[in-house]
C-alpha cells in the first residue's frame, strides 16, 4: 500500500519545527489557498479562537485575506512580502486594525512579521487609551501605518525593517514614550513625536519634534523643513536641508548641508523603492559613517532583510524520496531550515 507525502503533511513539519522554537505558545494556520492546507481559512475566525500570547501562521495566498482586527495580544506571522517559499505568494491583508479598548489591554503585546498589508490603524476607544508594546517588523505597509490615533497612548512600539509608504502620528503627546523606528524605508512621514529613529532611509520631507534621528538617509530635493527640539546624529542628506526651527541640534553641525549621493548599489533612487539594493557602496559617504561605525541606512546597525522573512525558523528547501512509502518500508525526507 501506497503513502503518498502531501504538502499538508510537509506543513506539519514546518509547524512542529516552529513549536520546536518555543518562542510561543500556541500555533494556529490560516490558508485560504486551496493548496496549502491549514486549520483555518480565514484569519479573523482564527483570531476568534486563539488565546492570548498565541501565534497565527499565515500562509501565503493569491487571494487578499480582507480586513482583520486584533483584540488581544497575538503574534501574526507570514512569509514574507516578497517570499521565496514554494508557492511564491505573500500573505495580504486589507485594513489591519489595533484595537484599543477601555479599561482592558485589547491589542497591546501584538507582533506583526511577514505580512503585505495595505494599512495600519487603530479602532475602538482612542482619547487617552493605552496602546503598549506593540512590534511591527519585517513588512510591506503599501498605505499608511498609524501609530496612535485620536489622541491615543503609546508606549513601547518597535517598527523595524519595513517597507513603508507613509507613517502618521497621532498620539497623546503627554503620555508617549519609548518608540523606536529603525531600518526602515519610508517614502512618507508625519509628526514624528518623541521617537527615535535608527537607520532608516526616508524621502519627501518628513518633520520631526522631541525626536532623535541617528544614521538616517534623507533622500529629497533642497527644502526648509520645520523639524523642532530634536537631535541629529550622524545622517546624510542628498540635497540641503534648510532647519528653519533653531531648537536643534546637530552632530556633526553640517550633516543638513553637506550634501552627498548615497550611491545605492542599486543605483540611483530619487523616488520611494525605484530600486531594490539599498547596500552602499565603499565609496559613498555614508559607508561605515554611523555613530556606531556601520553604513548609514537600512543594512547598518541591526540591518535589513529585504523580502521581509520572518525572524522565525524557516523551510527553505525540502526533498522527498521518494515521494510514496510501502506501509513497511522507510520515507526518506530532507528538511533545511533557517532562523532569519
Amino acid at each position: 500500500m501506497k503513502h503518498i507525502f502531501t504538502l499538508s503533511r510537509l506543513m506539519l513539519v514546518f509547524a512542529l519545527l516552529l513549536s520546536a522554537n518555543k518562542a510561543f505558545p500556541t500555533i494556529l494556520t490560516v490558508s485560504n489557498n486551496i493548496a496549502i492546507s491549514a486549520q483555518y481559512s480565514d484569519i479573523p475566525t482564527a483570531i476568534a479562537a486563539a488565546s492570548s500570547g498565541d501565534t497565527i501562521y499565515i500562509h501565503g495566498s493569491n487571494v487578499n485575506y480582507g480586513n482583520i482586527t486584533i483584540n488581544k495580544p497575538l503574534v501574526l506571522i507570514g512569509p514574507g512580502y516578497g517570499p521565496t517559499n514554494p508557492t511564491g505568494f505573500a500573505a495580504q491583508i486589507g485594513y489591519l486594525y489595533l484595537d484599543t479598548i477601555t479599561g482592558v489591554s485589547g491589542a497591546s503585546g501584538t507582533y506583526i512579521a511577514g505580512l503585505y498589508i495595505n494599512y495600519i490603524n487603530m479602532t475602538g476607544a482612542y482619547n487617552s487609551v493605552a496602546l503598549n508594546n506593540i512590534t511591527i517588523r519585517r513588512n510591506q505597509i503599501t498605505g499608511y501605518l498609524y501609530i496612535g490615533y485620536s489622541n491615543t497612548q503609546c508606549h513601547n512600539w518597535t517598527i523595524s525593517e519595513n517597507l513603508i509608504n507613509s507613517i502618521s502620528y497621532s498620539i497623546d503627546q503627554s503620555n508617549t514614550s519609548n518608540i523606536l523606528v529603525n531600518n526602515n524605508i519610508i517614502s512618507y512621514m508625519y509628526n514624528a513625536y518623541n521617537s527615535i529613529y535608527v537607520n532608516d532611509i526616508i524621502y519627501y520631507n518628513p518633520t520631526f519634534s522631541v525626536c532623535t534621528v541617528s544614521n538616517c538617509i534623507f533622500i529629497y530635493s533642497a527644502t526648509n523643513n520645520s523639524s523642532s527640539n530634536s537631535t541629529f546624529n550622524n545622517n546624510l542628506f542628498s540635497s540641503a536641508f534648510n532647519f528653519t526651527n533653531g531648537s536643534n541640534i546637530f552632530s556633526p553641525a553640517n550633516q543638513a548641508t553637506t550634501n552627498s549621493d548615497p550611491q545605492f548599489v542599486g543605483g540611483t533612487a530619487t523616488t520611494y523603492l525605484s530600486i531594490s539594493d539599498y547596500h552602499l557602496k565603499t565609496a559613498s559617504a555614508g559607508h561605515n559613517a554611523g555613530t556606531d561605525a556601520t553604513d548609514l541606512g537600512v543594512y547598518g546597525g541591526t540591518s535589513f532583510i529585504w523580502g521581509g522573512t520572518p525572524p522565525v525558523p524557516m523551510v527553505y528547501f525540502y526533498n522527498l524520496k521518494p515521494n510514496y512509502v510501502q506501509s513497511n518500508g522507510n520515507l526518506n525526507i530532507t528538511v533545511s531550515v533557517k532562523n532569519q
